[in-house]
């Protein structure tokens, strides 16, 4: 089980107690609109999830981890967002990260400060050499975070998604180990 930590966070597995905590950060609009959470998000659904999740965990193909505020001790309690380690391939050494927080915690360089962390891991730890990100074209505030670990633009993945009946673009980035590095 991987915890990682920050100045300011805690990083730990999620669980299927923290449902309840996902599903009340996800129910807002800004989440619905540039993540896959479905609009009729539940407990349950949020539990289903966590779930499917977590198996990908033990098959070694996903990381999922709780974004908690370090200074307090209900870790639960205090959950401000989720930051995954997606579609990890180890024969090509090369990982997706995902990520969201909760409205009342953007804004405060908490995103930028896991993601640092989850890269450092990345690769130090896994010894992944690529690290992709995407986000919608629209959602201006996480390419700005993306862009400012330095990760390369590599271009527009068109119509990527499909939500609230209608096609999404996708930006495309990517940080190398040795772009890292230095």
């Amino acid at each position: 089980m991987v915890t990682l930590k920050t100045q300011r966070l805690i990083l730990h597995p999620v669980k299927i107690s923290d449902a309840e905590a996902i599903y009340n950060l996800t129910r807002d609009e800004e989440i619905l609109k540039y993540t896959q959470v479905p609009r009729d998000y539940s407990i349950k659904k949020a539990r289903e999830h966590i779930t499917k999740e977590n198996k990908k965990v033990k098959q070694g193909k996903a990381l999922h981890l709780a974004i908690t505020l370090k200074e307090n001790k209900k870790i639960n309690k205090q959950m401000i967002g989720i930051i995954s380690l997606n579609s990890i391939n180890k024969q090509h050494k090369r990982a997706a990260i995902g990520y969201w927080l909760g409205k009342q915690y953007r804004n405060k360089g908490y995103i930028k400060e896991a993601c640092k962390v989850l890269l450092s891991f990345c690769f130090n730890q896994l010894k992944l050499n690529r690290i992709q990100f995407s986000c919608s074209t629209e959602n201006k505030a996480s390419q700005k975070v993306i862009e400012s670990l330095n990760a390369v633009f590599e271009g527009i993945q068109r119509q990527k998604t499909y939500k609230d009946c209608r096609f999404h673009d996708k930006r495309v980035y990517a940080i190398l180990k040795e772009e890292y590095s230095r």
